[in-house]
């Protein structure tokens, strides 16, 4: 059976325009008509009426938490679609009791990541950071050192989520070793993608990249801590593209002071923006990037694409494809 929702848009004004463009919005007037205008997820007080009626919420960036009085504000509010990733910060308990569901573009967003991951992994196996620095301190041509390219070097996967997966799936062209460590995954469900599964003593020892995936939870907290950092392999590169807390900075700068042979390549960091006094900052075998292997650009719109989508799918009456379910929170970044 179909139906055909009355929706509205919510979020940040300028990410709401990127993620559905004028084209897109069209195809989703044609079959859940749009009320009202962009509802500013901050001044969501301003847009009462549209709430008031709204079935349908097609949300990025800036949803606001979706406690008691958003949702007495929103009563007919039956499903969102988000354009976006994490949807821990405004989702409550409130929202599933009300029975409203909710779908998440994460897994259109773990795209990116996975692109960005690979690239940076096979760099570091080239041991490009260290050439490109001596070129350029010394002015001249230089290549001295050697390097492990990709050919049967190790590369370790922490947390088998759904980027690692794609991470694995980019990677399996490149005659890698892969390894994982994931407390919740089979050994059987790891072979299914060419990774054997190891302790996560075995894997920082035996990795010559490290990638961490793990989402942000109590028990991954500061879970990469000294000890595991100094038994990391000569040369060895630690990737970061999850959450900057899953590391301990404090260690990690001990470590990579007492180790110039080592190398951490971060998206990510505890506290973002970084402060200035952060050490890492000036390590000269330290590389961050400003929390961009998500989707930027033109990469946006493939989160708006798949919520489109979802919402076809809901309108039809079919079963939605990223629903998130309560459960599923304790164990999603």
């Amino acid at each position: 059976m179909s139906r055909s929702p009355k929706t509205a848009f919510i979020g940040m004004p300028r990410f709401l325009k990127r993620v559905y463009p004028d084209a897109m919005r069209r195809e989703i007037d044609a079959i859940a008509p749009i009320l009202g205008r962009d509802i500013d997820g901050e001044l969501w007080a301003n847009e009462l009426s549209t709430l008031a009626d709204v079935e349908v919420l097609m949300g990025t960036w800036g949803v606001p938490r979706l406690d008691a009085a958003f949702l007495d504000a929103a009563p007919h509010l039956k499903a969102i679609f988000y354009g976006a990733g994490t949807i821990k910060h405004f989702v409550t308990d409130a929202m599933y009791e009300r029975g409203i569901v909710i779908s998440s573009a994460a897994e259109a967003n773990a795209v990116p990541v996975a692109e960005f991951t690979q690239a940076v992994i096979l760099l570091s196996l080239k041991r490009y950071w260290q050439f490109t620095d001596k070129i350029r301190e010394r002015r001249q041509w230089v290549r001295e050192g050697e390097c492990p390219g990709a050919y049967r070097s190790v590369v370790g996967l922490v947390s088998f989520g759904s980027i690692a997966k794609r991470t694995a799936a980019l990677l399996a062209r490149h005659d890698l070793r892969l390894i994982a460590y994931d407390p919740y995954l089979s050994q059987a469900h790891a072979q299914e993608f060419g990774v054997r599964l190891v302790t996560l003593e075995e894997l920082f020892r035996e990795s010559d990249v490290v990638s961490l995936h793990a989402p942000l939870l109590p028990e991954t907290t500061g879970l990469v801590g000294e000890k595991l950092l100094a038994t990391m392999k000569q040369g060895a590169t630690l990737v970061n593209t999850s959450r900057g807390a899953i590391i301990n900075e404090c260690a990690l700068a001990k470590v990579l002071s007492e180790r110039r042979d080592l190398t951490a390549v971060l998206d990510v960091m505890t506290e973002e923006p970084a402060a200035s006094d952060n050490p890492l900052l000036g390590m000269p075998n330290v590389r961050i990037s400003p929390h961009i292997a998500g989707s930027m650009g033109g990469e946006v719109e493939r989160l708006g694409s798949w919520m489109l989508d979802e919402l076809r799918r809901y309108c039809a009456g079919e079963a939605l494809l990223h629903q998130v379910h309560a459960i599923d929170l304790a164990r999603i970044a």
